[in-house]
């Protein structure tokens, strides 16, 4: 039991460390620091930041004033992509340091620091961790599928102080230190043919089977990640980047509907949580299923190695016995109250049998609801929604259980033990 209950706590500390690191790099935690947004079109959106000082409400200036390494944000439409862009002298920065400029395992997405932080250039890298529960770039895979790039070809990135487009046309699968690929800066005129057609040699599609018209005068931002099908694998959503924001076709959706958010059904289902527990998982909730699965278990052993045992054990109504002179006889039970005795056990022990049933369906019933109302890919808190009901099953399990002790402790008394007689 000390090593189970090992086990349950370093379980349990993976999975809040894992909680936490999800926490971490949440779009809801960013959120209230995205930059303002005034209009659409050319030159969109600039973000007016007066105020700030003296509300204390936070905004990208006050991201800014905490730590100026943050240069951009970025949007892509119908994703959980919402995140600000950090830039530093080093690409190994922000790989485990956040918008904040604090440690963190999940780090933030960053520009290459070879790259204009006003993506000026006619190539712009940002990278980010993958991550699941399409954290950070966790669900940049999903433009793997040609239909969902369709649907989300559009974004918007702040930059230089203000909002601008983002499209995107194309999704590469290319190796980490292809040097072809990731190259950075103002390539000149003469080599950014060349460069697009690497890159549409290494794309699992490009959307019309073309670059859009124009795209070698323009620029690109790449956003790439770790593949998690290869060691050095890399997944590159290509984008072009231009003056026009198309506005988020899936905000007028969300409007419509009710769910107040930009995100498409499946991240929005992610981001309310299994069951509406409200985006959180119970650790509470988890305690209790684990000790009640553990109870169920631990029940059904203890009553298989009861009824192993007393198969093999000589018969409580007769035995034989051997005389002085080493022949066997019979020795017969006689009625009476021993055998009142055997009769009165029967049903302390029919009864403690139904209420280990019992037991045992409530704890599989508690498992059940855990799975409807708690999803672990989301951030952990203590309880949610779920939790009372969760915590009020395995209390009635435990009572159960207790019970079934007391009616078996109570028909072991009743039947005599052969060996005494």
């Amino acid at each position: 039991f000390v090593f189970i209950a090992v086990l349950l706590a370093f379980g349990c500390f993976a999975l809040w460390d894992t909680s936490q690191l999800r926490a971490e790099a949440s779009t809801v935690r960013w959120e209230p620091y995205r930059p303002a947004d005034d209009a659409t079109g050319a030159d969109a959106g600039r973000a007016s930041f007066e105020g700030d000082a003296a509300t204390g409400a936070p905004s990208f200036a006050s991201l800014r004033a905490t730590n100026p390494e943050v240069i951009a944000w970025l949007d892509v439409y119908g994703t959980n992509i919402d995140y600000p862009v950090t830039q530093a002298e080093s690409n190994m920065k922000y790989i485990n340091t956040d918008a904040m400029g604090a440690y963190s395992a999940a780090g933030s997405l960053f520009l290459d620091s070879g790259s204009d932080a006003a993506f000026l250039d006619f190539t712009s890298i940002i990278y980010g961790h993958h991550m699941e529960g399409d954290v950070f770039f966790g669900g940049l895979g999903r433009f793997s599928d040609s239909a969902y790039l369709e649907e989300h070809r559009y974004g918007r990135l702040y930059a230089d102080g203000r909002w601008q487009g983002l499209e995107a046309v194309a999704f590469v699968h290319a190796d980490a230190y292809d040097k072809a690929v990731y190259r950075t800066g103002d390539l000149p005129r003469q080599d950014r043919d060349a460069y697009l057609q690497t890159l549409y040699a290494r794309a699992l599609h490009v959307r019309g089977n073309k670059w859009p018209d124009g795209v070698a005068d323009g620029r690109l931002v790449l956003l790439s990640t770790c593949s998690p099908g290869a060691t050095n694998g890399r997944d590159i959503l290509v984008c072009v980047l231009s003056n026009t924001v198309v506005p988020d076709p899936f905000a007028a959706t969300a409007a419509a509907s009710g769910a107040g958010t930009s995100a498409d059904a499946d991240s929005a289902n992610r981001q309310q949580g299994a069951g509406g527990t409200g985006g959180a998982w119970s650790l509470i909730s988890l305690i209790c299923v684990v000790l009640s699965v553990i109870a169920a278990v631990t029940g059904a052993a203890i009553r298989l190695l009861a009824r192993r045992q007393g198969a093999g054990s000589p018969g409580q109504a007769d035995r034989q016995e051997q005389t002085s002179g080493g022949q066997a006889t019979d020795k017969q039970t006689p009625p009476g109250p021993r055998r009142e005795r055997e009769r009165d056990g029967g049903q302390p022990r029919e009864r403690a049998f139904v209420v280990w049933v019992v037991a045992v369906v409530f704890g599989l019933a508690t498992l059940v609801v855990w799975l409807v109302f708690d999803d672990v890919t989301l951030p952990m808190t203590l309880i949610n929604s779920g939790t009372p009901l969760i915590v009020a099953m395995t209390v009635v399990q435990a009572a159960l259980h207790l019970l079934h002790a007391r009616l078996q402790k109570r028909a072991d008394r009743s039947t005599p033990n052969p060996r005494s007689s």
